[in-house]
């Protein structure tokens, strides 16, 4: 999910004026569209103060995006915090912060950021995904593990949960479960050369040298330049 877009990958940042998923984004509009009519059959209307609220909040919404597309992150952080300020009940904002923070090497600061939109939405799959990330590089297996399980409860066609979790499965030693997820990933996703190669290297570890060779082919395939496939198939067949 990298970027302002949200779309299946899993780093990217959620645009402040969407949803997250296509259903979801069409009942966003419908219900934002809606709101000066039923102000209207109400009587009532957005006060002076509240509309300039909302040109504010787009502004830095806008900047936001903006610093976060050209990689100034910390101008795009600054952005987000002015951003939560004015929309401090909107986890979509915290997470977008949050990644900023990430990309910025503050992970202390992007876990809580990810803490924050999933206290505000425990339902956005790229905050798990994205704490789940950062779990795992702090050797944190069973809460990255929890996120990946949640997200993919979210998301289940997503190939890039279960190959996050096929990645904790292999670093602790459960294999045959790390090779149920790459074969999941490539069930979603069979252009994906990694996953062919990462069940490849676990089937060497299980003693099965004809599937991993197969694997290794196909991952090769699809991507010539993969290093760590072509090391391994000289291995088989040397």
């Amino acid at each position: 999910m990298e970027g302002h877009s949200v779309t299946p990958r899993v780093d990217g940042v959620v645009a402040c004026r969407s949803f997250r998923l296509a259903g979801i984004i069409a009942t966003a509009v419908a219900v934002v569209n809606m709101v000066p009519t039923l102000a209207q059959a109400r009587g009532s209307y957005p006060s002076e103060n509240d509309r300039h609220r909302d040109q504010q909040a787009q502004l830095w919404a806008e900047r936001g995006k903006s610093a976060f597309a050209s990689a100034d992150y910390s101008s795009a952080i600054v952005a987000y915090s002015e951003l939560a300020r004015l929309k401090p009940r909107d986890a979509r904002v915290f997470f977008n912060r949050g990644l900023a923070r990430k990309k910025a090497g503050d992970d202390s600061g992007a876990l809580k950021d990810f803490d924050e939109a999933l206290s505000l939405d425990p339902q956005l799959p790229v905050a798990l995904v994205n704490r789940a990330r950062l779990y795992m590089s702090q050797n944190r297996t069973e809460e990255a593990r929890s996120d990946l399980n949640a997200a993919e409860k979210l998301r289940p066609y997503d190939p890039t949960i279960p190959f996050l979790r096929g990645r904790l499965y292999a670093q602790s030693g459960q294999l045959n479960r790390a090779v149920a997820d790459f074969s999941r990933v490539l069930e979603l996703d069979s252009s994906r050369a990694g996953a062919f190669a990462a069940r490849g290297h676990l089937y060497l570890r299980l003693n099965q040298p004809g599937f991993a060779k197969m694997d290794f082919e196909r991952a090769l395939r699809l991507d010539p330049n993969n290093s760590g496939a072509r090391s391994a198939l000289g291995a088989l067949d040397e």
